[in-house]
């Protein structure tokens, strides 16, 4: 469904019966996070304020999208962190 991340867009087929609910909520630092927040910390909020959407919806998670945006210079641990993170969220919430 990515078209071979070529393109920004995605191709999602809804099983019948199905409705498909979308959510993206950022998470800006010094607004939702605090300026020396850590790269789980990141993860953390990114995963669950996403499925506090869903479940005010009554909504089940069934795939996520991530938009990010990290200042140059970022060091590669910092990446290595949050994708470590991002697992442990997805295991823990399923």
């Amino acid at each position: 469904g990515s078209f071979s991340l070529t393109d920004d867009a995605a191709l999602l087929a809804v099983p019948e019966h199905h409705k498909l609910v979308v959510t993206t909520d950022s998470v800006i630092e010094a607004v939702h996070v605090l300026p020396d927040a850590t790269p789980e910390q990141y993860a953390m909020k990114l995963v669950r304020r996403n499925l506090s959407d869903l479940a005010a919806m009554g909504a089940k998670p069934w795939r996520y999208l991530l938009n990010i945006r990290i200042p140059r210079g970022t060091d590669r641990d910092w990446f290595v962190r949050f994708s470590q993170a991002l697992l442990r969220e997805q295991e823990r919430f399923g």
